[in-house]
């Protein structure tokens, strides 16, 4: 088996959340992350959808507000 010539990690996970505000809240008390950005997304087959990326460190969460 050949070896890949790179370090292979984690860059970012993506989450649905009910409450975009609560959960970087908790993400930042909890986990120690930071906001980086916050826009409204058109995301396709859900139309404006609020968005934002945190972040700590190299790491890096993407979350998506779902309105049902």
């Amino acid at each position: 088996m050949s070896k890949v010539p790179f370090h292979l990690k984690h860059h970012h996970v993506g989450y649905f959340v009910s409450d975009i505000d609560i959960t970087v809240k908790w993400y930042e008390e909890m986990f120690g992350f930071e906001l980086a950005h916050k826009t409204v997304y058109d995301l396709p087959g859900q139309g404006p959808t609020q968005m934002c990326w945190i972040q700590n460190g190299d790491f890096w969460i993407e979350l998506y507000q779902y309105d049902p």
